[in-house]
């Protein structure tokens, strides 16, 4: 005969019927409270019974309510119908309320059987018990179940299905909300950085060295590896201030196929401008060889080549080299090196001084770039040529013209621009000194020196012989310049209250008009001032980009500002407030 241990045993509990399960187990969830005393059970060969009725699990239930004397009693109230059908109310212990058919039961967990299954089969109602205690109604609650079941594997399978439905979905979110952040940020940067291009772009064109030089410093290294190429004649530059090695930039763009061959020439052209300027002839020719033949039609190309050929004493091709692209474009500094390659040659060409002569006429007629080194060379033709009535024309819109009025003017970065200077005339100067009268020899030679920087020479020797200047308008106009020069805004403004304004030439009106702007931080404010306004409106009359520049002075409205500049950009082409201008509104 089978004892309790080794017989399997099924319970019914809230119309469920669980099982089979070892006498073990069946402890196990009664001491879990998983079960209650109240639950029925059976084994293979008996009827439905109460737990606590049954004989084979008397031992458990035993030890069950002696483990529930031992909890501190703890009183519940609670409700019981009577066979009388009242209500009767009272308290009892914990041991008693497991047996309460209100009990709420815990949540069932997993037990480990072997071949456990859910199994449901009609009954019929137990016999009576032998007690007189009828069979409480079976309360409402939790259903416990096998962890085998394959019904509730099924209803795991669902929830699970959910639960990981319900994660994906959060993840969705969080890899949706996460991707579109960084996109929007990718696409800012990217937005960044396409401006940052165009800006460099933009600035390089107009030759802003400055503003190329901070755009590029705040760029990443990759961005700045992307934009090197269109930048080329920048490199020295950028290596200046430590932001590249341009020898090592120069070999890495050489040996890159994807750089065009034009691009390839103008870093021959860097080369060669760092050899002209360390004044080694030879490498400047090589490099200038190797980019002719990258590429051979370039107009920078060629105007460096007129250049070297000046400074190796090949006067001859120079000329020609520049008369050719004069000829081509108006440019003022193509005139100026016509003259100086031609004026340095060992012998007098009067025909192509006389011709040198008419063209300089008619272009400073209409442009002010170069003007004042032009006009010293059209003084010792005039003298060459006994030309007086045009040597006094000339002198006197020499000496009018504004210090070194040829630095707002662009000068390409590809373009070797030691030669357009006033150095580069000064063996004119020398020529010119000998047909020159004591006054105008000392007031062109005082400008010389405030063109090309000498100022305390200029100083000493104004102060020596200012006293053989007859016209006094004369003096004072070249005392302004000195000031000018030396940098004392307040002296070249106090001068206007002691200089008749209507014998001022142009270049006193400039000056004190870039004294009165330097002076008074709010530019703005001055240009309402009349102090101002008489120097602009002599400076308009000037019917060139000079008279322009005035008119834009008494603009304030940026937008009207790039308006003026667009419609004037012929006249202005390579003047450098236009292209700021430009720089600032493109």
């Amino acid at each position: 005969m089978q004892t309790a241990a080794d017989r399997k045993w099924m319970i019914k509990s809230e119309n469920k019927v669980l099982g089979p399960y070892s006498y073990d187990q069946i402890e196990d969830l009664l001491k879990k409270r998983q079960v209650s005393l109240i639950d029925e059970v059976r084994d293979m060969d008996t009827r439905w019974m109460y737990i606590r009725e049954s004989e084979a699990l008397k031992a458990i239930v035993d030890e069950i309510r002696e483990e529930l004397a031992k909890v501190d009693d703890h009183t519940k109230t609670y409700q019981t119908r009577t066979s009388q059908g009242q209500t009767k109310t009272g308290t009892i212990t914990q041991d008693l309320m497991i047996e309460n058919t209100n009990h709420q039961m815990p949540t069932f967990t997993n037990v480990s059987v072997e071949d456990a299954e859910f199994t449901e089969e009609p009954t019929e109602p137990a016999a009576p018990a032998a007690t007189t205690q009828a069979k409480p109604p079976a309360a409402p609650g939790k259903v416990y179940v096998s962890s085998t079941d394959p019904i509730v594997h099924s209803k795991l399978r669902e929830r699970s299905k959910l639960t990981l439905m319900i994660l994906i979905s959060v993840l969705l979110g969080v890899i949706v909300i996460a991707g579109g952040s960084q996109y929007y940020q990718n696409k800012e940067k990217k937005k960044q950085e396409q401006q940052s291009i165009s800006s460099i772009r933009k600035y390089s064109l107009y030759g802003l060295e400055s503003k190329v030089v901070e755009i590029f410093g705040n760029m990443s290294p990759e961005l700045q590896r992307q934009i090197l190429p269109e930048i080329i004649p920048m490199i020295p530059k950028l290596d200046s201030v430590g932001y590249i090695n341009g020898a090592q930039t120069i070999s890495n763009l050489k040996s890159n196929p994807g750089v065009s061959d034009q691009r390839k020439a103008l870093l021959d052209i860097v080369q060669f401008i760092q050899s002209l300027q360390d004044e080694d002839l030879k490498k400047a020719r090589e490099s200038l060889i190797r980019a002719k033949d990258l590429d051979p039609s370039s107009e920078i190309i060629k105007e460096n080549d007129a250049i070297l050929n000046f400074y190796e004493g090949k006067f001859d091709q120079a000329t020609k080299t520049y008369a050719e692209l004069f000829q081509t474009m108006k440019k003022g500094r193509w005139l100026f090196g016509w003259a100086v390659s031609e004026l340095s040659k060992p012998t007098v060409n009067s025909e192509i001084e006389s011709l040198l002569n008419h063209e300089i006429d008619r272009y400073t007629e209409a442009h002010i770039d170069f003007k004042k080194e032009l006009l010293l060379i059209n003084m010792l033709i005039d003298k060459r040529m006994n030309r007086e009535e045009r040597f006094q024309n000339d002198y006197r819109s020499f000496v009018a013209m504004p210090l070194n009025f040829r630095q707002r003017f662009q000068i390409p970065l590809s373009v070797f621009s030691g030669i357009y200077s006033m150095f580069t005339a000064r063996p004119i100067f020398d020529k010119l000194k000998a047909f020159l009268p004591a006054t105008p020899k000392m007031v062109v030679e005082t400008h010389m020196k405030l063109e090309l920087g000498e100022v305390s020479a200029a100083q000493t020797l104004f102060s020596s012989y200012n006293s053989q200047i007859e016209d006094p308008a004369e003096r004072a106009n070249l005392r302004l310049q000195l000031d000018f020069a030396l940098k004392d805004y307040s002296a070249v403004i106090a001068q206007e209250k002691t200089f008749d304004v209507s014998k001022m030439n142009t270049a006193s009106h400039y000056v004190l008009l870039m004294s009165k702007q330097k002076s008074n931080k709010d530019a703005a404010a001055t240009l309402i001032d009349d102090g101002i306004t008489k120097h602009v409106n002599y400076l308009r009359t000037e019917k060139n980009v000079l008279g322009l520049w005035a008119q834009l002075l008494l603009i304030q409205d940026m937008s009207r500002k790039i308006i003026f500049v667009q419609s004037n950009s012929g006249a202005g082409e390579d003047f450098i407030p236009f292209l700021e201008i430009k720089g600032s509104g493109e």
